[in-house]
């Protein structure tokens, strides 16, 4: 199993997984048995036991319902971050995310707004919660240079 459009796996024992395009004979939802590795997986499950049922996934998509997937999957869905509103706790609205940089560890937003483009890395210390449509954030000192009244430049 590899991940999508640059997901991180999602997948762990007992997941229920829909078979898309479904098998022709057999179950359409399949429950994650084992998973092993990282980033491309070995996945079993409980529905196959032969090596000819497990063949016949090949090429599938599997997918999970929305409820199974993790509190801050919202981070991790790139394309639905771009245009929204960033707000660090102390400073304020910073603007909104313009683009997201794919990396090996984290990823990292461009964000534009009224203290210029800011880029903040996605990782827990500093991405605090997802309030509807805005992400609050807390950005350490000299990663936005706070905008001097009557400095036009952005």
């Amino acid at each position: 199993m590899e991940p999508t459009a640059g997901l991180p796996p999602l997948m762990r024992c007992g997941l229920e997984v829909c078979v898309v395009p479904p098998l022709l004979k057999g179950p359409r939802w399949l429950t994650v048995a084992s998973v092993s590795g990282d980033a491309a997986q070995l996945v079993s499950f409980e529905e196959t036991s032969e090596r000819e049922e497990a063949e016949e996934l090949a090429g599938r998509f599997l997918l999970v319902r929305k409820s199974d997937l993790p509190e801050d999957f919202a981070l991790m869905d790139a394309p639905s971050l771009i245009g929204r509103k960033v707000r660090d706790e102390e400073l304020g609205p910073l603007g909104c995310i313009e683009e997201v940089m794919r990396g090996p560890v984290q990823d990292v937003w461009t964000v534009r707004g009224p203290h210029g483009e800011v880029l903040i890395p996605a990782v827990d210390e500093i991405v605090l919660s997802v309030d509807g449509d805005e992400i609050v954030v807390r950005v350490s000192d000299g990663m936005v240079e706070a905008k001097r009244e009557g400095d036009d430049a952005i």
